[in-house]
């Protein structure tokens, strides 16, 4: 009897005036472990949410830049020749064309340009003398190209071929062996890609021309020189925004 009695008393709940004892977060246990534990996780997933954000928009406030380089490089002048630059040898074009075939048809187009299509993996050279590198918009080019102030003239297209990793160390320019180590087909293939740029040029102008007249020509560059304009400044509000 007295220890059922003690029992009873050991259950009976504390007075409504007595004060209880106050419980922690670590007191409070889950399914998944105390209520402390779920606090530190999120705490934890929230300041990843926050560096993932900044990081976010880091890559993408420099991509909006890389792009605005981009469309300025494209809208800029071509050069009409190597001023006071002499190569070490004279190319041959045809050769030149078959040195192409052999080493860069693979990844390389000779198009006008590809205008974002990606049926190769490289950008279409098809007017790429006397341009600067990285310059075409459609093209998803690494960050040395797309920083580079060198234009392709016919010496640097022979020097860059001996070794493209050389001045752009993150180029996905895979040539076999690392490049042309033979000084004949670098001169070769420069030569082709001068001359094909300077042919190609000419016909498209010549279609242009017999296509349409020249108030049709000159209102449509004003077109697309405004469009690209805009496009520049609706890109950089959306940097700003970021």
């Amino acid at each position: 009897m007295e220890n059922q009695s003690d029992t009873k008393k050991a259950s009976v709940p504390p007075a409504t005036g007595e004060k209880r004892p106050k419980l922690t977060a670590a007191d409070i246990k889950t399914p998944t472990g105390s209520r402390q534990d779920i606090l530190d996780e999120f705490s934890r997933l929230v300041k990843e949410l926050d560096e993932n954000q900044k990081i976010g928009r880091s890559k993408f406030n420099k991509q909006v830049q890389n792009k605005n380089i981009q469309h300025t490089k494209a809208m800029e002048p071509n050069i009409a020749a190597d001023v006071g630059s002499e190569m070490p040898i004279d190319g041959d074009y045809a050769q030149g064309s078959r040195v192409f075939m052999r080493y860069c048809a693979s990844c390389h187009s000779l198009e006008a340009g590809n205008q974002g299509l990606g049926a190769v993996m490289g950008p279409p050279l098809g007017l790429v003398y006397g341009r600067k590198a990285g310059s075409d918009k459609y093209f998803d080019y690494t960050e040395s190209y797309i920083r580079s102030e060198k234009y392709w003239t016919e010496k640097n297209l022979f020097h860059y071929l001996r070794n493209p990793k050389k001045d752009f160390p993150d180029s996905r320019c895979n040539i076999k062996n690392g490049g042309l180590s033979e000084e004949e087909d670098r001169a070769d293939v420069s030569k082709f890609l001068r001359l094909f740029t300077k042919n190609l040029r000419y016909y498209l102008n010549n279609k242009a021309q017999t296509t349409f007249d020249k108030q049709y020509i000159d209102s449509y560059n004003r077109s697309q020189t405004k469009l690209n304009e805009s496009s520049f400044k609706n890109i950089s509000r959306s940097s700003e925004k970021h």
